[in-house]
């Protein structure tokens, strides 16, 4: 059985999930930030550097899906979509900037 991609419910599913994990990701990645200023342990910091990182490559593995929805349901129909479409983009640049901060945040600190 194949998946309809013009289905209403598969983009709106996807869309959702999409800005889920985003405000999931940056919530992490702040606690990460507040803990440097609050003196946190540096092992609950490597864990929240790893969660980031899993939650990005998540975000981006999810943005990729998105956007693949979001160029297959929008090919067929003349709505203009600028707005998801920058926010596909923004999802994608900032969970792979995020993910890179992290990595070398985590090598750096060894």
């Amino acid at each position: 059985m194949m998946i309809d991609l013009t289905r209403k419910w598969f983009f709106r599913a996807s869309e959702k999930i999409l800005i889920f994990l985003f405000f999931i990701h940056l919530f992490v990645f702040t606690l990460y930030i507040s803990g440097n200023f609050q003196s946190f342990l540096d092992s609950t910091q490597i864990m929240l550097l790893n969660i980031t990182v899993g939650a990005a490559i998540i975000l981006f593995t999810s943005s990729i899906v998105y956007g693949s929805v979001l160029v297959l349901s929008g090919a067929g129909r003349k709505k203009h979509l600028t707005g998801k479409y920058i926010f596909f983009l923004a999802s994608l640049l900032i969970s792979a900037a995020v993910f890179t901060l992290s990595k070398i945040i985590l090598v750096w600190s060894g």
